[in-house]
């Protein structure tokens, strides 16, 4: 009996259902689970009586995680099995498939003991491989598959050069793998993958709201480093022969598309700077683009200047700089003034030279975007006079500041309510904002990886260049001042801005202390 007929059976499903489900060729559980009220356990668990198996939970079973040094791992990633538990000189393995009986006598050849199958959900088997054995554990067509619905797509033009390492890395089982890594990557919100070859093999990290996170990654993996190097450098468009200089590529991703009051009236100047300030990797390029985005018109010349380019904008005229043939931001911002653009984004200000055709490009009725390495937003005044301009320039062109961070968000799953002792907080925390209400604090589940987190959002600082501040800006007074002045103006540090999410239950006290650091607070009277 199949398992439609078996389902029937237990009146968890209609005949009408299966008859529509095999016109289709889907998955029927997966389908079932979409469109009805069908208990996934329930259905897998009356498979199993009717068969006569065994039924386990893994999501509640503990599972021996020693047997994985000692089992097929290949036949764990080809057959979607787990081993469970070892006793009496049998093992138990976990399977989502009660008609294939073939795996199963593999295992028993390889690992000389008998086994007992028993019947599992095959997303909680994923679930577990994936876990604790890395890339590999779900099929590369099934991530395809999936990231195509939400409009995730590998752009691939490649042209090989012919030779044997260019060949391997074209082997379907290289390219499948190294489609995986980068498919898992977009599932598991990861900003950075690191892949390493060290003395013990390939390590694959990513690094997931910030911090990095090792992949468990199979041992078999070791013996396609080669040709994964390759296959990456490929799709980049990079040299595969050169291993002695350092390269920079770009492989192309197809995602689905995925705002601030006062940043709007910015933003919508005629001319002017505006700037947004804060370390590598907080968010600053985004923002941009997103300000990009929100004025372009097709009555609006925009052209930018960027190293990289990170993201293709539709109607937007984009120039990569390539130093070593002399185009540095200066030089390819002094040529795009020639075309008359209303508005233009260099990528970051880092000399002088810059600076001053930033500065030349808004006095001359340019809106100019671009960011800066400052720890605040009132550190970017002392930061440009600091390069050599004149503080009368910067105070006279600079018309706003936007300082970011991102912090982590809780998970909604797993996080913990808790009363707050004075003692627990921050001297700079707004209690009497908090009314009596909980702070939240992070736990850890399975939903995010039992980190207590999952994914991120921006805090942060908008300091506008009122007369008060562009006359302590032409002072050169210190950057502490000046955020006093804009503060006593209403502005919101990076501090305020974080802890207003704590209280809103989006993220934690320890977070946001880790990220502000070195933000010093203002004492408001």
């Amino acid at each position: 009996m199949d398992i439609g007929q078996i389902l029937i059976r237990r009146e968890l499903a209609t005949q009408a259902q299966i008859n529509q489900v095999q016109e289709k060729g889907l998955d029927l559980l997966d389908w079932l689970m979409q469109n009805t009220d069908i208990d996934r356990p329930a259905a897998i668990k009356a498979l199993a009586d009717e068969m006569g198996m065994g039924y386990i939970d893994l999501r509640e079973e503990k599972v021996d995680l020693g047997l994985l040094s000692s089992f097929p791992q290949k036949i764990i990633y080809r057959e979607a099995l787990f081993p469970v538990s070892r006793q009496n000189g049998s093992i138990t393995v976990a399977t989502s498939d009660p008609y294939n009986f073939y795996p199963l006598d593999e295992i028993s050849a390889a690992t000389g003991l008998a086994v007992v199958p028993v019947l599992a959900d095959r997303v909680e088997i994923a679930r577990l491989i994936k876990t604790h054995l890395g890339v590999g554990g779900e099929t590369i067509e099934g991530l395809i598959e999936q990231k195509a619905e939400e409009g995730v797509e590998l752009l691939e033009a490649i042209e090989t050069d012919g030779s044997e390492l260019s060949e391997m890395a074209q082997e379907a089982s290289v390219v499948r793998l190294v489609n995986e890594i980068l498919l898992e990557a977009i599932e598991t919100r990861t900003s950075d993958v690191h892949i390493e070859s060290q003395g013990s093999g390939l390590v694959i990290r990513y690094r997931i709201d910030g911090l990095l996170h090792a992949q468990p990654v199979p041992p078999e993996i070791n013996h396609f480093q080669a040709a994964i190097i390759s296959r990456l450098k490929i799709m980049a468009r990079l040299n595969i022969a050169e291993k002695r200089l350092p390269q920079d590529g770009r492989i192309k991703l197809k995602v689905k598309g995925r705002t601030y009051v006062t940043f709007r009236q910015l933003i919508d100047l005629p001319h002017g700077i505006i700037l947004v300030t804060g370390p590598t990797g907080s968010g600053k390029t985004t923002t941009l683009y997103s300000a990009l985005i929100e004025i372009n018109a097709p009555d609006t010349k925009i052209i930018t200047t960027e190293d990289p380019v990170e993201y293709q904008l539709e109607g937007i005229n984009q120039i990569q700089v390539h130093p070593k043939i002399g185009l540095t931001f200066g030089a390819s911002l002094r040529s795009i003034l020639r075309h008359d653009p209303d508005v233009v984004l260099v990528g970051e200000i880092r000399d002088l030279e810059t600076a001053e055709n930033a500065i030349q490009a808004s006095l001359t009725g340019h809106l100019v975007f671009s960011t800066l390495h400052t720890n605040d937003a009132s550190s970017a005044f002392n930061r440009m006079t600091d390069m050599g301009v004149e503080p009368f320039l910067v105070s006279s062109t600079v018309e706003g500041i936007m300082a970011q961070r991102l912090v982590r968000r809780l998970c909604p799953h797993c996080k913990i309510p808790y009363q707050p002792g004075k003692e627990d907080l921050p001297d700079d925390f707004p209690l009497d904002k908090l009314g009596g209400q909980p702070l939240y604090k992070s736990a850890g589940c399975r939903k995010c990886r039992e980190v207590g987190y999952a994914g991120r959002l921006g805090i942060y600082e908008l300091l506008v260049a009122s007369e008060r501040i562009r006359e302590l800006a032409h002072d050169r007074v210190s950057s502490w001042e000046i955020k006093k002045a804009a503060c006593e103006e209403g502005m919101s540090t990076l501090r305020d801005d974080g802890w207003m999410k704590v209280i809103a239950g989006k993220t934690s006290v320890d977070e946001v202390v880790r990220i502000t650091k070195s933000d010093r607070g203002v004492t408001r009277k």
